[in-house]
């Protein structure tokens, strides 16, 4: 533990005193296809770090069913459908509801104002 400690803080103080933010290098993945989902796919990265209030979000997968309805890092989903959001459990609850293709309308808290967005689910993944 002492050793990762040490090499963690030689990464971090050299990235914070660098004079150049090092290249971002996107990297081709395969999309995780873990099988037996039962839920259609959305495509959302959770911000964990912003609990209550609804579902954040730091951003969303390339090419995902959220980033064509126009998700972005940031947002809030505060409704997916009919269903009030106050947390991932909601968000995820309220998507089982739906089936891959199905246009559903996501209520989002954006720069201090709400915003409708349209999304069209995709198959499970």
């Amino acid at each position: 533990m002492a050793r990762i400690s040490r090499l963690i803080a030689a990464v971090v103080r050299e990235l914070a005193t660098t004079p150049t933010p090092p290249d971002y290098v996107e990297v081709a993945s395969k999309p995780f296809m873990g099988g037996g989902g039962d839920r259609p796919y959305f495509g959302s990265i959770p911000d964990f770090a912003k609990p209550g209030g609804g579902y954040a979000i730091t951003g969303v997968s390339k090419d995902s069913p959220a980033a064509a309805g126009g998700l972005k890092g940031g947002d809030v989903i505060i409704r997916l459908g009919d269903s009030a959001i106050t947390g991932l459990e909601d968000f995820d609850s309220a998507l089982r509801k739906h089936k891959a293709g199905a246009v559903v309308p996501v209520v989002v808290r954006r720069d201090g104002g709400e915003r409708t967005l349209s999304v069209t689910l995709g198959d499970p993944r």
